[in-house]
C-alpha cells in the first residue's frame, strides 16, 4: 500500500468491495464497528473534497452516507480507483532555468502559482 493512500480509504475500499457488514470489516481489520464506520467517513470526506478529482462527475446523488455508498458500489468503485490514481501520480513540473529579473510580473506569477498547488 502506498503511504499517501491512508488506512480510511482501505477501509472504504474493502467496504465496497467486498459487500461485508461493518462487524465483519472491523472484525478483520480487528477494530470496532463504530471506527470502522468513522474512519470510513473520513475517508469519504477525503474523497469528496480532494481537489484533484470532481466526485459530483461520478455521483449519482449527492449523499455521502455509507447506506448511499452501499447502494452505489459502482459509482464509489471507480470514485475510489482514481482517488488513488489521482493521489499516487506525481505532478510533472518543466524547469523554468531563466533567471528571475529576466522574467516579467505575469510570467513570475503564473510560475508561481503553477507551484502553489
Amino acid at each position: 500500500m502506498d503511504d499517501r493512500i491512508s488506512y480510511n480509504i482501505t477501509l472504504l475500499e474493502d467496504y465496497i468491495n467486498s459487500g461485508d457488514t461493518l462487524k465483519k470489516i472491523g472484525e478483520r481489520h480487528g477494530v470496532s464497528s463504530s471506527a470502522v464506520r468513522e474512519r470510513m467517513q473520513k475517508g469519504i470526506k477525503r474523497i469528496v473534497n480532494c481537489e484533484k478529482l470532481d466526485a459530483i462527475e461520478y455521483l449519482s446523488e449527492r449523499r455521502t452516507s455509507l447506506s448511499s455508498v452501499k447502494r452505489n458500489r459502482g459509482e464509489w468503485s471507480a470514485l475510489v480507483s482514481d482517488y488513488k490514481k489521482a493521489i499516487t501520480t506525481a505532478p510533472v513540473f518543466t524547469p523554468d532555468n531563466r533567471k528571475v529579473a529576466d522574467l516579467t510580473v505575469d510570467e513570475l506569477l503564473s510560475i508561481l502559482e503553477r507551484y502553489k498547488k
